[in-house]
């Protein structure tokens, strides 16, 4: 009788407690750099992320599912938001520590993700302080709106450490669990679609004959789902960027650069993220385009295909000895491609958070090449000088955070290392414009303002300081003016102006211009309240109520619209709706509502 075989489920292998005290010192040293940011407030765009986020304020599936933030589709980390807020409502503090939270697990599942890879501890024990401490990782862990940098990092290695278990078991199991991991990671970030090439690296490193000589071993089969996933999510992550605005266009990158010049751009694109590597200074929350000099870009681009081919010579003099070498710079050229800027997204040339998962193969190599070395060497002197240079990372990464602090701190420093650029002006404008203090705010408007001429954003900032912060009315309008000529669907703009005519006592010229920003967007939430405002202000009450009950049914958790809502059922005599407008309201958070049942002695 002939036996059969009896399949056996690969359990994850525990690593030696060695291994264990290492990962533990990691998470340790990870937790002491990253301690800062828990001081940390809102700074750029957590405003959308955060503050203005629907599926926060006011939680439904559809929104968790179906919103679009910035031009992303991550409705996975909407949801982890979500988890913080039901913690903390809009607490910081809060957000800040589940962020360096995931970016341990990160961490630990890169470090496993290594250990299997490389088939050495302390390869995977340096791979992953390297990944965890390193300063060029700041932005995505102390900036809150980059929890989805974190957040699909972590399900990307654990994803491919469960593709290494499904290679060594070839249980149906690991595979579905590595699919699984793969969907969790593109629906928390899209650059996550890269994960299918990654998982053929993975084999190309693990494979102990020349698998680039035989395509079968490639096992493509098996990863065509994965393909067709990734297609799918691709498209969507174009189409939503798309949506948003953000590819390509004159509005964004004004340069006149020719294709030679855009060739220049993405060389230095690529060998910039491995440099920081090496040399981590000069890092910012912004790096712009760089201005054209006599029609010429800045000399040091024009020396970047000297990197690029450095780095292709070392791995073809290494391809045959080390297939290590070539697996990580294949791992950076596959992360790092489709944010190269070929098709530009946005105004920077290139975005340090980028670098998060697409560096992760050279973090890999270091870490190996430091294990080989202590290996052939065993030189106690030589682990001394590696440990002081984690210290130096764990320092300057300690010292980048408070960059992040606020709006004000993170874009101060961009002007002062980018003093021509007008964006950078603009946002350390509306830094101290937060904080109250105008006449700095209107200096760096200005600035920014004769930088770039037509700038419709600062001149609507500098009109909305005239006018709302300084109550310069005329000011104000005169600057908003010009805004709205520099860019005519720039309906915030509008909206202010109706605001400024609103407080000049012209009522039917602020309804005008709040009419013109709900032609341009007839379910904003606010330009209905405005509107009821401006009828209330008339005595138009029935007009005023349905102008409010549109403000708060396109925006349930608009404690204030239904506020606004229960004093004009009170002016028309109706107590009971305006108690339940008041209930709600108080319930939305409305601190003037709350305030009135504290003064009947009654609770909401």
């Amino acid at each position: 009788m002939a036996k059969t075989k009896q399949s056996k489920l690969v359990k994850p292998e525990l690593s030696s407690p060695v291994f264990w005290a290492g990962a533990g010192l990691i998470l340790i040293c990870t937790w002491y750099a990253y301690q800062p940011s828990f001081v940390n407030q809102y700074a750029y765009d957590d405003l959308a992320y955060v503050l203005e986020n629907k599926v926060l304020r006011d939680f439904s599936w559809k929104h968790a599912w179906t919103e679009f933030i910035l031009g992303n589709y991550h409705p996975l980390t909407a949801l982890s938001l979500k988890i913080d807020h039901s913690i903390g409502e809009f607490n910081p503090r809060t957000y800040h520590i589940h962020n360096v939270i995931i970016h341990l697990l990160a961490t630990l599942a890169f470090a496993f993700y290594t250990n299997k890879l490389t088939k050495s501890p302390l390869a995977a024990l340096g791979a992953g302080f390297l990944f965890g401490v390193h300063p060029l990782h700041t932005e995505s862990v102390a900036w809150i709106a980059e929890r989805k940098d974190v957040l699909y990092s972590f399900f990307f290695f654990a994803g491919l450490y469960t593709y290494i278990l499904y290679r060594e078991s070839r249980e149906k199991l690991w595979y579905w669990v590595t699919m699984i991991l793969f969907i969790a990671s593109c629906l928390s970030k899209g650059m996550a679609v890269v994960f299918p090439m990654m998982m053929l690296l993975t084999d190309y490193l693990l494979e102990k004959e020349d698998i680039l000589l035989k395509p079968k071993s490639w096992n493509i089969l098996e990863k065509i789902p994965f393909f067709i996933l990734s297609l799918g999510f691709g498209i969507l992550a174009f189409y939503v960027q798309d949506k948003f605005g953000s590819v390509y266009n004159s509005k964004y990158v004004e340069m006149n650069y020719s294709y030679l010049d855009k060739f220049f751009l993405a060389v230095y694109g690529f060998i910039f993220y491995p440099l920081k590597i090496v040399w981590p200074s000069g890092l910012c929350a912004y790096h712009p385009y760089p201005p054209l000099e006599n029609g010429a870009l800045p000399l040091y681009f024009y020396f970047a295909p000297i990197g690029v081919l450095l780095m292709g010579g070392i791995v073809w003099f290494y391809r045959n000895t080390y297939r290590i070498v070539t697996f990580a710079f294949l791992f950076y050229i596959i992360g790092i491609l489709p944010v190269l800027q070929l098709v530009p997204v946005g105004e920077n040339i290139v975005a340090e958070r980028y670098a998060y998962i697409s560096t992760a193969g050279l973090l890999i190599l270091a870490g190996w090449l430091g294990a080989e070395w202590y290996r052939r060497k065993g030189n106690s002197l030589g682990l001394v000088f590696i440990a002081l240079i984690g210290v130096v990372l764990i320092i300057v990464t300690k010292e980048r955070i408070p960059d992040w602090k606020d709006n004000l701190s993170l874009f101060r420093d961009v002007a002062e290392k980018y003093p021509n650029n007008p964006v950078a002006h603009n946002n350390t404008g509306y830094g101290y414009e937060q904080i109250r203090e105008y006449r700095k705010a209107l200096d760096h408007y200005f600035t920014a303002s004769a930088l770039r001429a037509n700038y419709a954003d600062v001149l609507y900032n500098i009109g909305s300081v005239y006018g709302e912060d300084l109550n310069m009315l005329d000011s104000g309008i005169y600057f908003l003016h010009k805004a709205i000529a520099a860019n005519p669907e720039k309906t915030e703009a509008y909206n202010n102006m109706g605001t400024f005519y609103y407080k000049k006592g012209l009522l039917d010229s602020s309804l005008h211009y709040y009419g013109l920003v709900l032609e341009a967007k007839p379910e904003y939430p606010l330009g209905w309240y405005n509107v009821g405002c401006v009828y209330y202000g008339q005595e138009k009450y029935t007009e005023a109520i349905d102008a409010y009950q549109k403000s708060v049914k396109y925006d349930p958790g608009f404690g204030e619209g239904w506020l606004s809502l229960g004093n004009t059922w009170a002016k028309l005599g109706d107590t009971k709706q305006q108690l339940e407008c008041y209930t709600t309201a108080a319930q939305k958070g409305s601190e003037n509502a709350r305030n009135w049942f504290r003064q009947q002695n009654k609770t909401w």
